[in-house]
């Protein structure tokens, strides 16, 4: 193969061994060649986004800092748990203070607090019909008599049961409110996971 003059530039003359009275000139002009398109990795003209990593920001693609859905449901529903344990202790120490019957000794049977308070009970009088002290009781007795009445007993029951009663209510509605968002936030996160 040799180049033969009065080619153009980049042609490139070829002699076919055997056939002297016949040269074959093949001329390739690069520049006659057009540029073939490139090559599309694309299919369908779908473009896939960039694969985020768990916890990564997908505006910016960086690790995020914010903690997942998914730990903080699970937080917020053991505390709601947490809180249930002493919301019913509340409960059942209010139950016992309101239910357990009083009575003042040799004068009256006081009932439950609660009956008591729905009632609007009264205290009994320390003094006969006569106006004698009941039973014959001396002093110190009626005294004692007067400090044990219904309605002192059942004020020291309803104040400390009612307390229990408030403190059972307030970690109640805040034991709900977490396990209900706690929930949601849950199920919200299962679903984005299997989407």
């Amino acid at each position: 193969m040799a180049n033969t003059a009065g080619n153009p530039p980049g042609a490139t003359s070829v002699r076919v061994a055997g056939a002297p009275a016949c040269t074959l000139d093949l001329i390739m002009d690069a520049e006659s060649v057009p540029d073939a398109p490139p090559s599309e990795s694309v299919t369908g003209g779908d473009v896939e986004s960039p694969t985020h990593g768990v916890g990564d920001d997908r505006s910016t693609g960086e690790p995020s800092t914010s903690e997942p859905s998914g730990p903080r449901a699970n937080r917020r529903m053991r505390v709601a748990t947490v809180l249930m344990v002493p919301a019913l202790l509340a409960l059942v120490g209010s139950a016992v203070l309101f239910l357990v019957p009083v009575t003042n000794p040799g004068v009256q049977q006081c009932g439950p607090p609660a009956w008591f308070l729905l009632q609007a009970g009264t205290n009994a009088s320390l003094v006969t019909d006569e106006g004698k002290p009941l039973h014959g009781w001396d002093d110190a007795r009626l005294r004692q008599a007067q400090d044990d009445r219904c309605s002192a007993q059942v004020a020291d029951r309803a104040v400390p049961a009612g307390i229990l009663l408030v403190t059972f209510w307030v970690l109640a509605l805040v034991a709900v409110v977490l396990g209900w968002t706690g929930r949601r936030a849950l199920r919200k996160h299962l679903t984005v996971d299997r989407q």
